[in-house]
């Protein structure tokens, strides 16, 4: 009768897992849209900058400024690959995890 109980379990494990990993992908959805939208503020902001300096040829360059976005343009590209690579590899775990549960 043992064995009967241990199945219902697995299950009940198994589908916490799903849970948490459904919660987990929906938070970092929710933090890629949030980079993406700031991403292009960033962008739309450079583009701005972009075409003040040629309309003012008198004053100089803005490269600090520019540089700071560039970097903080790296930053986010950096972070949303590292949020692409998290959801690779919990996506893989969760197939190990159903294909070691399904074999036993």
């Amino acid at each position: 009768m043992a064995k009967n109980a241990d199945p219902p379990r697995e299950l009940e494990l198994l589908g916490e897992k799903v849970r948490e990993a459904k919660e987990f992908i929906g938070r970092l959805k929710e933090s890629n849209r949030a980079l993406t939208a700031e991403l292009a503020e960033l962008k739309s902001r450079l583009d701005g900058a972009e075409a003040g300096e040629d309309q003012k040829k008198t004053s100089p360059p803005r490269r600090p400024s520019k540089s700071a976005q560039s970097a903080q343009l790296e930053l986010l590209l950096r972070e949303r690959r590292e949020i692409r690579e998290k959801i690779s590899h919990l996506l893989q775990k969760l197939e190990g995890d159903s294909t070691s549960s399904s074999a036993g």
